[in-house]
């Protein structure tokens, strides 16, 4: 089980952190999740393992915003 814990560590340093908000159910909170459903975003970034091409995100926001001087 500590060979399991240590590899665990080394290849998801977040791993244990996330069980434990899991646990005490931060992720079922309102703050959390109340946005999740039910609203028709104009823009979604996922925060997920892949790297997005952020400056290519910025410029698309860009491009939809009214800018008012």
């Amino acid at each position: 089980m500590i060979s399991w814990g240590e590899n665990k560590r080394m290849t998801d340093p977040g791993y244990f952190a996330r069980q434990l908000f899991n646990f005490f159910g931060v992720d079922d909170s309102e703050s959390e999740c109340g946005l999740d459903e039910g609203v028709d975003w104009d823009f979604v970034i996922s925060n997920d393992t892949e790297s997005p091409d952020i400056d290519s995100l910025v410029r698309l926001i860009q491009s939809h915003l009214i800018i008012n001087d």
